[in-house]
């Protein structure tokens, strides 16, 4: 090889080299997590279960997160459980043992109907009006006019053939410009199931928020008890809002490494699915 020739294919190969590292910041840079605390970790619970804490008493040992629920029985509102991975909400009763879906902590929320039924040996009827709600802070404020794409977990924090007032439900998620205030209406989640399941969408910022916001929603009388993890919030392109779970992932498209649609099955190759994922492959035959 000819000492020009030698010197231009260094510096095709370095040129190859800058669009490589361009194109893979590109996307570490949008998957970055806006969402300070989205499972949880950052706490100071003593135990490894928070039961019921108010409002004041969550306020006071999570980090970058607000409880703001309403409680007719309580003075400081809020009722939300802090729960390691794995521990029973109620001593007793192993068979409600929730995993982490993510890290080591979880949260669950509720929405008490008025009246509901409690099928002990007196079959006592309570009246109760009770709903979590809780404000997660982001790294910035959003900017007016930009996508983003909202992801978390949710599953029932069911306890099966103990307490039939345990309903189906849904979550309604907001953002907002206060930490103690639902704010605007993003989205409602679909009902879930007593396994984690995946919730993701698109929405288009109207305000400078700086908090996501969540709070169970009742479909019937009795409780909506949920478990709620690994919340995260990315910058995106996509263009409209999208509701998916992790069952509905689908591939969108295959691109080279110039960002230039390829139906080539070799070489390095990035794959762009649905959630805003993007799987990076070498295929050498």
């Amino acid at each position: 090889m000819r000492f020009g020739e030698n010197i231009n294919y260094l510096w095709k190969m370095k040129k190859l080299f800058l669009i490589t590292l361009l194109f893979c910041s590109a996307f570490s840079v949008k998957a970055q997590n806006l969402i300070l605390n989205g499972s949880f970790e950052y706490n100071n619970c003593q135990s490894d279960r928070c039961f019921d804490l108010t409002d004041v008493e969550y306020n006071q040992i999570m980090d970058s997160s607000i409880s703001f629920g309403y409680n007719q029985n309580l003075v400081s509102n809020g009722d939300i459980d802090l729960l390691k991975g794995g521990v029973a909400s109620f001593t007793g009763f192993p068979i409600d043992t929730v995993y982490a879906q993510n890290g080591d902590w979880l949260i669950q929320i509720a929405d008490f109907g008025d009246y509901y039924l409690y099928p002990t040996i007196f079959d006592t009827v309570f009246a109760d009006t009770l709903f979590d709600a809780f404000s997660l802070e982001l790294s910035d404020t959003l900017e007016i006019g930009t996508w983003y794409k909202l992801s978390f977990y949710f599953r029932k924090a069911y306890r099966p053939g103990i307490n039939t007032m345990y309903r189906t439900g849904r979550l309604k998620v907001g953002a907002s410009t206060f930490d103690d205030s639902f704010g605007v209406l993003i989205d409602t989640s679909v009902i879930c199931d007593t396994i984690w399941l995946q919730q993701s969408f698109t929405f288009q910022a109207t305000d400078t928020f700086r908090y996501v916001t969540c709070q169970p929603i009742r479909e019937q009388q009795g409780v909506n008890y949920l478990a709620v993890d690994n919340f995260v919030l990315v910058e995106t392109t996509e263009p409209v809002g999208i509701i998916e779970n992790n069952k509905t992932k689908k591939l969108l498209k295959i691109v080279d490494i110039l960002g230039r649609e390829s139906k080539s099955k070799k070489g390095l190759l990035f794959y762009i699915y649905s959630d805003g994922t993007v799987e990076k492959k070498l295929i050498i035959e």
